[in-house]
């Protein structure tokens, strides 16, 4: 209803509303104006600003942002990260100062690696690391191959982890730039351990309260420790969770140290030449699996764990040849180490196999081949409450030891087999010790009923890498074979080391009489070693020969003739006496008749330490650590022999008279050039560098003083001893580490293919492998070997990527496969071309017993 107002008020109120109209709209465009305007004034600053960024734009930002958390403290000469993450770049472009970090772009000389193949990626750092609380520090190959830790007088320059540490496939090692080389000990500091504090060496160590689990796979550490009092070069003290898993791990003051922690696995490592023990869990460690892990030669114990250490399972390692003088144990727990375990583990060459001491108790131990130790298992000092079960115990003096006030021990169902003292040694003081059902039995008694043995043999049978080459089975049956001959087309003469007898193979079936037996000395490497053929009228045997007084006995070679209607070997001559004392290592026995007629025949060092083995100030030459040549028919010098001096009065150049080579260390296999009647060897290093030698006359193969390149050495060709017409030459190739390469055959025949006629095979005794069998091409000249400079490249091994080897020397697993042409031999002790053509390949099982095998290499069907 419309409102009624009287005439005048009608026309004002028509009047006011007109007004208030028009209020309202100049109102309503001033307000739309003002905001227009300020949109304007408001929108310049967003109009001038630049787009937002894109992802990858705002990551690279947020990293550099967070280099903040990188700081350098020059004083404590110290790299500090503090990032929830940061990796190796990250540091890299944080510290640009090149004092403190730079690229290393030198040729590397005195190491494994003879060239830095991508320089970019080795790096010098000339400071310490400090990972800080709840910070993460990433390394891998990304950023950087190989990191050189250069310490100072006063600063080792350690990496040290407060949270966590991630390191993947990079190569981590002390570096002296003024010898552009590792960081080195001397020798004596094994001996005095105070040397170790004067020169500082890197180290990584966890410490007790870090925030995260380290990890450290596929990696290098090397040459690290000792400068933290009672710890190793890699050294966890806290960490949980942490995993150290496929790294080779060696030249460390202790290779892996471990104190008050736990829920650690330790898996894959190849742990070796470590200056005191290679893993050593210890105060408090708890709740670790150390399993699968190569354990070798380091200078104690291979594996110990001790002070009251629990929980901690040792799983399927292989700890061989740990230990120096009178202190040689592969796998120990001490200290009251309790409720832990030792499993499926293989042991070998140790005064102990398996060590339990100072009161140690409620462990197990069962399932583990252990041999050629003096005790198989020992349980010593007060330690009661283990078990031991289940083990297989071989060549050994004394089987289970219980001495030293260690009471109430079971020991059941342990096989013991060649034994040399005593099955079980109890002290009178070792108490309510319980020996049940142990099985005590010939060395060569079957373990395995028929089922178990066939499965094994399949297991073992050996691989070639060549499709086109396979390996068949000619014979079985052997003991501990060293060489073998061909007498003919149809008969192959086989040495047996221990049991002193020479067996023939007559159309490929193994003959149940021996075609001889001699007297033999078969303590370590001692025993009927080498054979070799001029013809049935001269056959040559080297062998320790047995003598009531250990003082006087001889290695010495004989030559018999074959007699064809007894099919015997007879009328044995003397053709030469060699030292067999103080040995028992190191005997060598290798022989061969060379393109020349002469006898040719290497004996190792024998343990001597004189002027063949380059040592300056010692006893003259007295047949050790030579090669020798001489006339067959009686064991006098080859006239033209590189050492003739016919001058009575000078009697040290006289002694050398029968030598064409010297300064070996030991030796199993010498062999000719079928082209150019160039003499070729094989030799053992103690734990670095076994060797292939081209042997002119004169040589000086370097021992003592140099295994591998001399380059790697420190050492000059000055400061060995060099007799007149004598010469230094580097290998021309060599394994780092040692393998126990052993046999090195030129297949002189083409049965195989052209591309492996004339060309080397050579073979290892399975220290760190199953046995393997390598092949490698020599160079157009025929002066050494020849490698694949390309990195996708395939020889007809199925080897590929060859290019690592260009420095001649195999310095990891990769490298080693790269010239591996067949695996899974067991140990190969011969390699013979047969008269067929066809190479003849001579195994030795030491797993089960010396088991001897012979292989013939053929085409495949």
């Amino acid at each position: 209803m419309s409102p009624t107002f009287p005439s005048y008020l009608e026309k004002q109120y028509v009047s006011n509303i007109k007004k208030f109209k028009r209020i309202i709209v100049k109102a309503f465009m001033t307000k739309i104006l003002f905001c227009i305007f300020a949109l304007t004034i408001f929108s310049i600053p967003l109009l001038l600003s630049p787009m937002p960024k894109n992802i990858e734009a705002q990551k690279a930002e947020s990293e550099i942002e967070e280099e903040i958390c990188i700081s350098y403290n020059k004083s404590e000469k110290l790299i500090s990260i503090t990032c929830k993450y940061a990796d190796f770049a990250d540091v890299s472009r944080q510290i640009t100062d090149p004092s403190i970090l730079k690229p290393d772009t030198t040729i590397t000389t005195n190491t494994n690696t003879s060239e830095n193949s991508n320089n970019e990626k080795v790096w010098l750092l000339n400071a310490g690391l400090k990972v800080e609380e709840n910070a993460l520090l990433g390394i891998n190959s990304k950023d950087v191959t190989w990191l050189k830790m250069i310490p100072s007088k006063n600063s080792p320059n350690a990496i040290e982890v407060d949270g966590t540490l991630k390191v993947d496939s990079v190569k981590i090692t002390s570096w002296n730039p003024k010898t552009n080389d590792y960081v080195r000990f001397p020798e004596n500091a094994k001996e005095d351990q105070t040397l170790y504090t004067i020169i500082p060496r890197p180290y990584i160590k966890i410490e007790e309260e870090a925030t995260g689990p380290t990890e450290i796979t596929n990696s290098e550490l090397a040459y690290l420790g000792y400068s933290c009092s009672g710890c190793g070069g890699v050294t966890f003290n806290g960490g949980e969770n942490s995993i150290l898993k496929n790294n080779d791990i060696h030249h460390i003051y202790k290779g892996f140290y471990s104190k008050g922690m736990g829920y650690m696995l330790i898996e894959g490592n190849h742990v070796y030449g470590n200056e005191k023990y290679g893993i050593d869990p210890h105060s408090g460690t708890h709740d670790m699996i150390i399993r699968n892990n190569t354990v070798y030669n380091n200078y104690n114990a291979g594996l110990i764990c001790s002070a009251d250490c629990y929980n901690i399972l040792i799983e399927g390692n292989k700890v061989l040849n740990n230990g120096h003088g009178d202190y040689k144990r592969g796998i120990a727990i001490s200290k009251n180490t309790y409720n832990s375990t030792i499993r499926e583990n293989t042991v070998y060459n140790h005064d102990v196999c398996v060590h339990i001491g100072r009161d140690s108790h409620d462990n197990r131990v069962y399932d583990n081949k252990l041999t050629n130790c003096r005790d198989g298992i020992a349980v010593t000092i007060n330690s009661f409450n283990n078990e031991i079960y289940n083990n297989k115990i071989e060549n050994v003096s004394n089987g289970l030891v219980a001495i030293l006030n260690s009471n109430d021990n079971k020991f059941y169902s342990n096989t013991i087999s060649g034994i040399q003292n005593e099955e079980i040694v109890i002290e009178e003081d070792s108490k309510g010790n319980i020996f049940d059902n142990n099985i005590v039995q010939d060395l060569n008694f079957n373990l395995y009923d028929e089922a178990i043995a066939q499965e094994e043999e399949e297991e073992q049978k050996p691989i070639i890498k060549d499709p086109d080459l396979q390996a068949e089975l000619l014979v079985e049956g052997l003991s501990w074979p060293t060489s073998m001959t061909f007498i003919d087309n149809n008969n192959i003469l086989v040495l047996e080391k221990d049991e002193g007898t020479v067996r023939l193979v007559s159309n490929g079936s193994l003959q149940e009489e021996p075609v001889l037996e001699v007297d033999v000395n078969t303590k370590a490497e001692r025993g009927l070693l080498g054979i070799a053929i001029m013809n049935k009228d001269a056959i040559f045997l080297y062998y320790t020969e047995s003598s009531k007084d250990d003082d006087e006995v001889k290695n010495r070679i004989y030559k018999y003739q074959w007699n064809d209607e007894e099919r015997r070997l007879v009328n044995p001559t003397l053709i030469l006496e060699l030292p067999a004392t103080p040995g028992p290592d190191h005997v060598g026995g290798k022989m061969t008749i060379g393109p020349d007629n002469y006898l040719y025949a290497v004996i190792g060092d024998v343990k001597h330490e004189g002027k063949l083995q380059n040592v300056a100030n010692g006893p003259d030459p007295d047949d050790t650590g030579v090669i020798l040549r001489v006339n067959p028919g009686d064991g006098s010098p080859a006239p033209d022999n590189p050492f003739i001096n016919n001058d009575d009065d000078n009697n040290l150049l006289s002694l050398l008279n029968k030598y064409y080579a010297y300064g070996i260390r030991n030796s199993f296999g010498i062999t000719f050039d079928p082209i150019t009647d160039t003499l070729w060897q094989t030799e053992n290093g103690p734990t670095e560098y076994d060797e292939v030698n081209v042997v002119k006359p004169g040589f000086n193969s370097g021992w003592q003083k140099v295994m591998g390149p001399i380059s790697k050495t420190g050492i000059t060709e000055d400061e060995l001893v060099n007799f007149p017409n004598s010469k230094y030459a580097d290998p021309v190739f060599s394994w780092f580490p040692s393998l126990g390469i052993t046999d090195i055959e030129f297949l002189n025949s083409s049965k195989l293919g052209d591309n492996y006629a004339n060309n080397i095979f050579v073979g290892d005794i399975g220290d760190l492998t199953e046995g393997n069998l390598y092949y490698f091409e020599v160079n157009e000249d025929r002066t050494g070997i020849k490698f694949d400079n390309s990195s996708s490249s395939s020889n007809s091994s199925g080897s590929s990527n060859q290019a690592g080897l260009t420095d001649l020397v195999a310095d990891n697993e990769e490298e080693m496969s790269a010239t591996t042409l067949g695996t899974d031999f067991g140990g190969i002790t011969d390699i013979e071309t047969g008269p067929d053509g066809f190479l003849y390949i001579l195994t030795l099982d030491r797993e089960s017993d010396g088991e001897g095998k012979i292989y013939r290499i053929v085409l495949s069907q």
